[in-house]
């Protein structure tokens, strides 16, 4: 990464009954450890799209283990 760049992720950490759980990093500036970080998590049976930081993801299947989703918008 350049000292200008941002990278921003958003991890899968697993499901909890109907609760997905995910954990998000951003990167700025070429450093390697996060300048930001931050847990949250999304009741799928309320809605099957989750929105964070302008991402959009349509959940398709998702256990503790693994996510099937479809990318409706990417960050901000």
């Amino acid at each position: 990464m350049s000292a200008r760049s941002q990278n921003q992720t958003l991890i899968f950490l697993g499901t909890t009954g109907d609760t997905a759980r995910f954990q998000y990093r951003e990167f700025s500036g070429g450093y390697a450890k996060p300048t930001l970080e931050a847990e949250t998590a999304y009741n799928l049976k309320d809605s099957n799209v989750i929105t964070y930081k302008g991402a959009m993801l349509e959940i398709i299947e998702a256990t503790n283990q693994n996510i099937k989703y479809r990318a409706i918008s990417n960050f901000n």
